[in-house]
């Protein structure tokens, strides 16, 4: 009889543990994982075309992720984010490109350029400060306020970049790197670490208690700070996280690129797709970005070599119903 019910004991034990509900929450990291290790090893062996493809879709996943912080857990619609792209681009342009130049136009005996992994750490550090010194005014506007003091942020920045401020941006000219020191499999790397790693963020604080804050905030902000959630303070922080994750990624498609300037680098269309790809996915979910980036990037090249100029009017027609039929997307 002992043995009986010590092995029922186990078996429960063992039941219990492979129980759906323990279950749950491992599965999102564990596809995660089991996707980022096959394009680990699976991406090097494509073509240089297929490569460039799969390189941009992980761009894409990385900046609708970051943006999905902001936009999706707390409502606060970006229509500026790109201007962090354009701030991590400049960083990492003027550290790797652009200070040997100033150094030796100064008369310095030696000068030394930072190398590209030095230089994207302090991307990360630059997005977030201009975050702060952006979202402190600006993340006190409400709905379309907040969105439009962000837009007109961003046409400032590229401004700012066109007038070359003490000579660092070069102005209209751009910043060329002495390139080509970026290697496609080398990007490709790049932008899958950036692309998991703001993945799993997006999940992790999705799950946590900040998570749960977050969702109060957009759901009823004034409730939350009733509530004594310090809500000023949450979403200047994660906006300081969501500006310096998309920096780095900006810093990253500079590199590749081998040359910036004011309107490549501060893009007035990236926001509308990041907008579009994360609510075809599912705004405000960890998932959402992944799903509505490698769909909408992928489905609108397809359709784009099948129709041709038609694309846009059918990639139009397309989110038109998406937004009439699902609004919250494909996993609301």
């Amino acid at each position: 009889m002992a043995v009986k019910q010590d092995v029922s004991t186990v078996t429960t034990t063992a039941t219990s543990w492979l129980s759906l509900d323990r279950l749950a929450p491992l599965a999102s990291p564990i596809v995660a994982a089991v996707i980022l290790v096959v394009l680990y090893f699976v991406g090097p062996d494509l073509d240089r075309s297929n490569l460039r493809l799969v390189t941009f879709g992980l761009m894409w996943v990385a900046l609708t992720s970051s943006w999905n912080l902001i936009g999706g857990y707390t409502g606060y619609i970006d229509f500026g984010h790109s201007v962090f792209v354009g701030i991590g681009g400049y960083t990492v342009g003027i550290l790797v490109a652009r200070l040997a130049i100033l150094q030796e136009a100064a008369g310095a005996e030696s000068a030394a350029n930072l190398q590209f992994g030095q230089a994207l750490p302090i991307a990360f550090v630059i997005g977030a400060l201009f975050a702060l010194i952006v979202g402190w005014p600006t993340l006190r506007l409400k709905g379309p306020y907040f969105a439009i003091a962000m837009l007109g942020t961003l046409v400032a920045m590229r401004e700012v970049a066109r007038n070359n401020p003490l000579e660092l941006t070069n102005g209209g000219k751009g910043i060329s790197f002495l390139a080509p020191f970026a290697k496609p499999n080398d990007i490709f790397f790049m932008m899958l670490f950036l692309a998991g790693g703001i993945f799993f963020i997006s999940l992790w604080l999705y799950r946590t208690q900040i998570g749960k804050k977050l969702q109060a905030i957009r759901e009823d902000e004034v409730g939350a700070d009733m509530r004594g959630i310090n809500t000023t303070l949450i979403k200047i922080l994660i906006f300081m996280l969501a500006g310096g994750l998309t920096a780095m990624v900006g810093g990253t498609k500079a590199y590749w690129d081998g040359y910036i300037d004011p309107d490549t680098i501060f893009p007035e269309d990236y926001h509308i797709q990041i907008i579009m790809m994360t609510m075809l996915g599912g705004i405000g979910r960890p998932w959402g970005p992944v799903l509505g980036a490698a769909l909408f990037y992928y489905g609108r090249n397809t359709i784009w070599a099948s129709a041709g100029q038609l694309h846009l009017t059918i990639t139009g027609l397309f989110l038109l119903a998406i937004v009439l039929y699902m609004p919250s997307g494909i996993l609301g």
